[in-house]
């Protein structure tokens, strides 16, 4: 390995070992590394810490670079007017196109606007009041029956509120807040209806413009055209991103290297033709050192198609991957291919240092790994016939699904077991046709016609290929079942398939032979069984109980379980189509294999208690279903068990409160429930306000049945619960709070905080530290939060 190859080796590594960084290092850290790399380049004694130490110097600065776009805490959760540029939009396209519709001019078609669905969209701010900001930060916002129909180029001054771009933290779910921090988005918030809110310039992109003149036409697959034509997915419905993840075909509909290879080889091809169709000319002379020229041609080409798809990411390193490789043919540069890979890496870590905290660069990158792996295990022979250069490229298509397989199992929690027969013939459909002419048709619309007899052929080709695509996923599901995804047998070949050390063997398997492979690779997998099935035997302990605080935003879940079952306390809201219970809920489930619950208890009836009711008894099995109005209240339990006490899973069990059944409808009916193993209890209270508490206290005050290890405190931690009485009488040891994170309510009011420290109480709130995982054994309490112990990370304390 040469020197250079060293260095850049170093800084990869360096560089990459950021993502798992709990905290950005100190100034003296850096400081002190700074002093280093000077006296190592001096004295050149090795590449590799020269590498290392820049790798170490480059991340800590992106990372406070990163801090340093971040809006000044003080203009948090205030109404503030801001100019700057729509970037993207991120919601579908309004019915009616008021492009154009000044507040001033034209109230009555605005107010035609008031129906529309919100939007999103991504948004550079120029200014905030009067002052210019000098770093420019991207925010995300929303705008609910929107007044002005934003597109994208648009510059427009907007009366908004931001919070920090903070989302749920639970380690079966998509982690939002770090796929905001891998697009440099440094803000979420939403546009509140004011006069105020008016366009500044309107001077829409060639690329909305395009869309705008595509959505124009009524075509069954619209919603597919854009998504390959411009990377414009607004108009995809869940049930799409549901057949593209189970069929694993999402990644042609992501405009990425692919595509862009596609687009340089059509128009390469239809460069160099033209080439010899010129050189054959009597009069033309055509010198062979001209050839490299051609590949401006498709460079050209590549770019513009980058900017149709609005420079995306994947897009740019794709673009970038190609300019790099077309200057090495032009200048005639011979490079060793391990040379040029670490190139491109330290190239990208600089140019988009950001992009490694999203999946979209692991997917890419390790696709392009396996692509190299395999083109270098099985080489094909220069003089090889069609035949076999056919048969090559489908074996290509398997050996990538296969590998993949463990990465998309992991990050998608699913088994597309479809995927290579899929691939097999949309790979070729997308390939030679459907790109070519989506690109035809974008660079026609580009400079102002129409085409629609191309989009028709299109959306011809779409219908066939979903005709087959929904045949293999309806086959699937009827040889398989309906929630086959579901099933234990998936989860626990989920389980294998993410195993690292069967990983490792399959990856061992693939590369050449050597003396002692055969052995080596059983040994691993020997290690693995006995590994799994240990995991498999020990899963729970004998003693041992888990509670587990989701982090559901602004509403609360409570999850406990041990060896004897599950139990489900809230589900978190449901709002406009989005529901706690399925993005993170039923992930965790899914994750834990728990198909039953042995109790499902409803609190009461608001909906960040009980939004997800329906969904979670349509997908689990329900062993007891209690709610104020039947069997979670004072009366119904007594019924059933005079003593006052009942088993619930491995814990001693009594409800307080209500005294009799009630609708649930208020704060004050929510159910409170007493669980209690060994030394260590359980309270847990739903919403319930002082003077619920003050009853609760004075009917329980000779009894200490208040007094608790861990509370799920009342109500989020409003100033309307948990007052000095009830904090007395229940001394918690631990103290959780359920509230979302920067909340507009301000929960947990720092007075009740306080009242709880009063106490010695440890508090955590799921906002703040993400889920919350209580392991309870007979003598002993451990508490661990997502944010804090189990995935810390430094992008987790921008604010």
């Amino acid at each position: 390995m040469t020197k250079s190859e060293k260095t850049l080796l170093g800084f990869i590594i360096t560089f990459l070992s950021s993502t798992l960084w709990p905290s950005l290092p100190q100034i003296s850290l850096i400081a002190l590394a700074i002093i280093a790399l000077l006296f190592v380049v001096l004295t050149r004694s090795s590449a590799l810490a020269a590498g290392t130490l820049v790798g170490f110097l480059w991340a800590s600065f992106c990372g406070y670079y990163y801090l340093s776009w971040q809006i000044d805490n003080d203009l948090y959760n205030n109404n503030l007017i801001v100019q700057g540029k729509v970037v993207s939009l991120l919601a579908p396209l309004p019915a009616n196109n008021l492009h154009g519709i000044s507040p001033a001019k034209d109230s009555a078609k605005q107010s035609s606007a008031l129906d529309q669905r919100a939007i999103k969209f991504n948004f550079v701010i120029d200014k905030i009041g009067e002052q210019t900001q000098i770093i420019k930060p991207k925010v995300r916002l929303s705008w609910y029956s929107p007044r002005l129909s934003l597109q994208q180029g648009d510059s427009v001054r907007l009366f908004i509120r931001l919070k920090p771009p903070a989302g749920l933290a639970n380690p079966d779910g998509f982690n939002y807040q770090q796929w905001l921090s891998s697009k440099n988005i440094t803000a979420l918030g939403y546009v509140r209806q004011s006069p105020s809110n008016q366009f500044i310039s309107q001077s829409s992109s060639i690329r909305q413009r395009s869309v705008n003149l595509l959505s124009e036409h009524d075509l069954p697959n619209i919603r597919w055209i854009l998504a390959l034509s411009y990377g414009d997915r607004r108009m995809l419905t869940k049930d799409d991103w549901g057949l593209m993840q189970r069929t694993g075909t999402a990644h042609l509909f992501a405009i990425s290297g692919m595509h862009l290879g596609i687009v340089f080889s059509f128009t390469f091809l239809i460069g160099k033709g033209l080439f010899f169709a010129s050189a054959l000319h009597p009069n033309v002379v055509m010198s062979v050192s001209f050839r490299p020229h051609l590949l401006m041609l498709p460079c050209s080409i590549c770019v513009a198609y980058a900017y149709i798809a609005g420079f995306e990411i994947p897009v740019m390193r794709a673009l970038f991957t190609m300019l790099f490789w077309t200057t090495l043919v032009m200048f005639a540069k011979h490079w060793r291919m391990p040379n040029v890979l670490l190139i491109l890496l330290s190239s990208f870590f600089i140019i988009f240092p950001f992009s490694i905290l999203g999946i979209s660069f692991w997917l890419s990158f390790t696709v392009v790994l396996v692509i190299m792996l395999f083109l270098w295990r099985f080489k094909l022979p220069a003089n090889a016939s069609l035949v076999s250069k056919f048969m090559h490229t489908i074996k290509l298509q398997l050996f990538i699904s296969v590998i993949t397989l463990p990465l998309i199992a992991f990050t998608f929690s699913s088994l597309p077991v479809v995927s290579f027969f899929a691939n097999l013939f949309m790979i070729p459909l997308v390939t030679f046709v459907l790109v070519p002419l989506c690109l035809v048709a974008a660079i026609i619309v580009a400079i102002g016609f129409d085409v629609a007899i191309i989009y028709w052929l299109i959306n011809t080709c779409f219908e066939y290929a979903f005709l087959l695509l929904n045949w293999l996923d309806g086959g699937t599901s009827q040889f398989l079942g309906e929630d086959w995804q579901s099933a234990l047998w998936v989860k626990k070949s989920m389980a294998w398939l993410t195993h690292p050390g069967i990983v490792l063997a399959f990856l061992l398997i693939t590369l050449p032979p050597w003396n002692g492979k055969m052995p080596l690779v059983l040994s691993i997998l020997g290690v693995c069984v006995i590994h799994q099935k240990f995991i498999d035997k020990h899963a729970f302990s004998e003693n041992k109980s888990h509670l587990y605080a989701m982090d559901v935003g602004q509403g609360s879940a409570i999850v406990i379980k041990d060896k004897n079952g599950t139990m489900l306390y809230d589900t978190g809201g449901s709002f406009a189509g989005f529901s706690m219970a399925n993005s993170v809920l039923l992930p965790f489930f899914k994750h834990e294999n728990i198909n039953k619950l042995k109790y499902f208890i409803v609190s009461h009836l608001d909906n960040d208690h009980a939004g997800g009711a329906n969904i979670i008894k349509q997908h689990l099995e329900i062993g007891q279903a209690l709610s104020p109005q039947k069997g979670c209240n004072r009366q119904d339990f007594l019924a059933l068990h005079p003593s006052g006490v009942a088993n619930f899973l491995g814990f001693e069990a009594q409800i307080l409160w209500p005294l009799k059944p009630i609708s649930g409808d208020e704060n004050r009916h929510s159910c409170v429930i007493k669980l209690h193993k060994g030394e260590h209890s359980i309270l847990l209270t739903g919403d319930i306000e002082k003077q619920s508490e003050a009853q609760i206290v004075a009917m329980y005050k000779d009894t200490n049945s208040l007094n608790s290890s861990i509370l799920i405190a009342p109500h989020h931690g409003s100033k309307t619960s948990s007052t000095a009485k009830f904090v007395s009488a229940v001394s918690p040891e631990y103290v959780v709070f359920t509230s979302g994170n920067n909340n507009r309510w301000g929960f947990p009011a720092q007075s009740v905080v306080n009242r709880y420290k009063s106490v010695n109480a440890k508090v955590y709130v799921t906002g703040q530290h993400g889920r919350i995982n209580i392991t309870i054994t007979q003598n002993d309490i451990v508490v661990s939060s997502y944010r804090e112990d189990e995935y810390p990370r430094w992008f987790f304390k921008a604010r």
